[in-house]
């Protein structure tokens, strides 16, 4: 209908929407100056002027302004006191040994419920009861084998991303030093995670900490990578124009395959934020997106090589780019249906399948004429593992469904 009438008569809608908007603010601006006038402070009176309570005595010294606050307030002219709100019995959660006594830092809501009954009542009845993203978005978060399940699939990741790093490399001929880095973190990393997943299954403190360390670490790894990837790929002293090519980009070394590090990093992050249930399956099926997307262009940067003369080729950039719309698209909708979970579904298990049938259709090349196995073919000619990638992303895809409901 807007639109209809915009295209009808665009003066009389700007003209309408602009008067309502003056109208508006006007009406604003002037209720924020009565109210102004009607707000006419008294004297302010300090109320802990000559208290000698232990509370009121150290804290002038130790932290004044908070004692300043506190000293004009109703609840100070009221004869509240700090131990009325802030000691607490030893039990109490969150209590703390101080000067002899259990405080609070924080007082809670259940404490100034004491004298503030009714009040207390509507502000639990209320959204601001919760934590502003929970009042949003829903309380439900993700179930504890949901984000096992993920966790689980980044150190499966971190491993396999260490093989794949080593036989690439080993493909080259030669490994320098740095190409060291990639090639230890995968294992590494994936042993740090894995005693971490554990230490925060037994509830110990260090387990978040060292889980922390190998995300950043990972993330960092993968933006190395892609940059010394990006740099031996380019011809610095090659005529401008000719540095950065097509063809370099196709026979150079793989630019998408270090993202991957970074990829595995931010999933981990997201896994471990406090974001609700629903937004982080939304956080999820985005970066699984990402991920289809990464796999679907390298896909075709490989396959570019043979100029596409096999039609089998086609199935995982046909695949890849369904799934990479459908998961994008997904992502986006504020709502789902479940017809739209179930293409998203379907795309993903494409994605899962595409991966072994094209690591069989490799292996089948590699053999060649004679169905010989050779290492050097099936590392340089058509690595078997390659294609294995949609399904990692089809299967990280897939996770994003586990709370799901039917």
């Amino acid at each position: 209908m807007f639109t209809h009438l915009w295209q009808q008569n665009r003066v009389l809608v700007a003209g309408l929407t602009a008067t309502l908007v003056i109208l508006g603010l006007s009406l604003v601006v002037a209720g924020i100056g009565r109210r102004s006038e009607l707000a006419v402070p008294g004297e302010p009176v300090d109320a802990l002027a000559n208290s000698n309570d232990e509370c009121v005595t150290c804290h002038r010294e130790e932290s004044p302004g908070i004692v300043a606050q506190y000293s004009y307030s109703t609840m100070a002219a009221a004869g509240t006191t700090c131990q009325d709100c802030h000691e607490v019995p030893e039990s109490y959660p969150g209590a703390v040994l101080h000067e002899g006594t259990f405080v609070l830092s924080s007082p809670t809501t259940a404490r100034c419920e004491t004298c503030h009954e009714s009040e207390v009542a509507q502000f639990y009845a209320s959204r601001h009861s919760i934590p502003a993203y929970v009042a949003y978005a829903g309380a439900q978060d993700l179930s504890p084998e949901h984000q096992a399940a993920y966790l689980l699939f980044i150190i499966l990741n971190q491993l396999l991303l260490g093989v794949e790093t080593t036989l690439a490399h080993i493909s080259n001929g030669t490994l320098k030093p740095y190409e060291w880095t990639p090639i230890l973190f995968g294992p590494i990393s994936a042993f740090a995670l894995t005693a971490a997943f554990v230490a925060n299954r037994k509830g110990k403190r260090w387990g978040r900490p060292v889980t922390v360390a190998a995300l950043i670490g990972s993330i960092i790894v993968g933006l190395l990578g892609t940059y010394l990837h990006l740099v031996r790929t380019a011809r610095p002293f090659a005529p401008a124009g000719t540095r950065l090519t097509l063809d370099t980009v196709v026979w150079g070394l793989p630019l998408l395959a270090p993202p991957a590090f970074v990829l595995v990093g931010v999933l981990g992050f997201v896994t471990l934020s406090a974001r609700p249930g629903e937004q982080k399956t939304r956080d999820y099926i985005l970066l699984s997106s990402l991920g289809v997307l990464i796999a679907a262009v390298s896909t075709v940067v490989d396959h570019l090589r043979t100029g596409f003369t096999n039609p089998w080729l086609w199935i995982p950039t046909v695949v890849g780019l369904f799934a990479t719309v459908v998961a994008l698209t997904l992502a986006l909708l504020k709502t789902r249906s479940r017809s739209e979970l179930t293409t998203y579904a379907v795309a993903m298990l494409m994605m899962i399948v595409t991966g072994p049938l094209g690591s069989v259709l490799h292996f089948i090349h590699d053999l060649g004429v004679g169905n010989t196995i050779v290492v050097e073919r099936l590392l340089r000619r058509a690595p078997i593992l390659a294609p294995m990638v949609l399904a990692n992303y089809g299967l990280m895809g897939l996770l994003a469904l586990m709370d799901e409901e039917a």
